[in-house]
């Protein structure tokens, strides 16, 4: 890199390899599968700090954004049974 030239061009496989270690190092932090981890990465445009920070301030928001609504307890989808011992 030089004045001309601001960007760094690489190879696929650095990115492939810089993606999976930020994806690891993150899955770590929050506790969460990779798969998590990713989509938290993607919905905070690659930024490991801007995603760590989003978790770790409204854990609920970012699971939202991301396109995970729970679905609030309601007996009835069990019969009126307990939905862990299921009587």
């Amino acid at each position: 890199m030089n004045a001309n030239h601001p960007y760094k061009v690489i190879s696929i496989e650095d990115v492939i390899n810089k993606l999976d270690r930020v994806v690891k190092s993150l899955s770590g932090v929050l506790e969460c599968s990779l798969d998590w981890a990713l989509l938290f990465l993607r919905e905070c445009h690659w930024d490991k700090q801007r995603c760590e920070d989003n978790f770790f301030s409204s854990q609920e928001r970012l699971f939202e954004r991301c396109g995970y609504t729970p679905k609030p307890y309601e007996m009835e989808d069990m019969n009126g049974k307990c939905s862990v011992c299921l009587e």
